[in-house]
């Protein structure tokens, strides 16, 4: 023990010494694993981002179409319900294939990265708490859009099989477009008892308030859609 003692207090410096050099050494391997982690996260963020920007950039795409989309089945159906009503007239031919066409409008966002994101925990790699919020809000937003565009479509469906109560699709394609011209055996049009029909005109103001509303949720959803694109791009420049 007294050999021990002496042996210490002969070499204490190289001891300690050693000690530091090992704590230093468990410190660095910390550091440098601390660090890999680190770029690795920014690496992975990077990369979500860039992902995240091509998504929204698509979406402002595709919202900018369905506002306009949304716009033209709002004007067809100003036009068809001022050609509708107990006493109407037959219109002129151009406007009467206009409001023939009982379309719809369907807005498909780009969603590649979002889901995955959002039911992961992927979105713990972004740094901004406001982005991370604006993503998380973004469903619902498209949600409360999607109700007002499916109330939309079905009163189209139901105009559809109205319209076709007393207009004969058969009978259209061969005075349009002179496909079937050996086929006669084809029923007759009315079109005055389609466009005098009460439910026809109901559905169409009913269906005209239903867009009105979808254009303003998918205002929401264009807005939502800019501001998370800014914070993307801002958030793009630390890099």
């Amino acid at each position: 023990m007294k050999q021990l003692i002496t042996t210490f207090q002969q070499k204490w410096a190289e001891y300690l010494l050693e000690v530091i050099v090992i704590i230093i050494g468990i410190i660095g391997a910390f550091t440098l694993n601390s660090w890999k982690e680190y770029q690795n996260k920014k690496t992975q963020e990077l990369e979500l981002l860039t992902h995240l920007k091509d998504d929204f950039t698509a979406n402002e795409q595709l919202i900018q179409q369905g506002f306009e989309n949304l716009k033209t089945d709002y004007q067809f159906l100003k036009t068809t319900i001022k050609n509708t009503g107990p006493n109407i007239k037959l219109p002129e031919k151009s406007i009467l294939d206009s409001i023939e066409s009982i379309n719809y409008t369907i807005v498909e966002l780009v969603y590649g990265t979002l889901n995955p994101t959002l039911n992961s925990s992927r979105i713990e790699l972004l740094n901004d708490q406001q982005l991370r919020t604006q993503l998380l809000a973004f469903p619902i937003l498209l949600t409360k859009y999607k109700q007002m565009e499916t109330a939309a479509r079905e009163l189209a469906l139901e105009q559809r099989k109205m319209h076709q109560r007393h207009v004969s699709i058969l009978n259209r394609e061969q005075n349009r477009e002179k496909r079937f011209l050996n086929h006669v055996n084809y029923f007759s049009s009315n079109y005055k008892a389609w466009l005098s029909d009460r439910n026809y005109q109901n559905l169409s103001l009913d269906r005209l308030w239903q867009i009105d509303a979808a254009l303003i949720e998918l205002n929401q959803l264009k807005n939502a859609n800019k501001e998370i694109l800014n914070s993307i791009r801002r958030e793009l420049d630390r890099f």
